[in-house]
């Protein structure tokens, strides 16, 4: 499975494509399926987008399909992700395309600054200064998180 990890600032074009830092290119078609360097976009959490390569995306379908139907929460929470989730193909130069729903969603403005960021299996989107007002306003340390996440 795909590892991303590490940070970048990107610039959003007027077209609203970004483009894709070169390791996460090589990672991504390294792990293309069939030959094809399609990923999804969707709504991710804490004012974000996630993307996802196609594996990663099919195990999320999983996840989702294996909520339970009769769950009025599961139902909506199904719909929300749906709603906003997109199938994109990177260019020939490693742009992707972000439909005008999903930056407005995370506060990406064209012509713009896109944080990219790693986050294991996926990759998000993030306006810069959201990420950064995100970040700051746990007063949690790294420590502290370390303390209660690590083995």
């Amino acid at each position: 499975m795909a590892t991303f990890g590490g940070s970048f600032k990107h610039m959003l074009d007027g077209k609203g494509r970004v483009s894709l830092p070169s390791r996460f290119r090589k990672t991504i078609r390294d792990s293309a399926l069939g030959g094809e360097f399609r990923l999804w976009l969707t709504r991710g959490l804490d004012g974000c987008l996630f993307v996802y390569p196609e594996s990663a995306w099919e195990k999320q379908q999983q996840v989702l399909e294996a909520l339970p139907a009769n769950s009025r929460e599961a139902r909506l929470y199904v719909r929300q992700i749906m709603e906003s989730t997109y199938e994109a193909r990177m260019d020939s130069v490693g742009r992707i395309t972000v439909p005008s729903q999903l930056l407005e969603l995370a506060g990406l403005e064209k012509g713009g600054e896109v944080m990219v960021l790693g986050a294991l299996s996926r990759f998000e989107l993030w306006d810069p200064e959201r990420y950064e007002t995100h970040m700051a306003s746990d007063a949690s340390s790294f420590e502290d998180r370390a303390e209660r996440f690590l083995l």
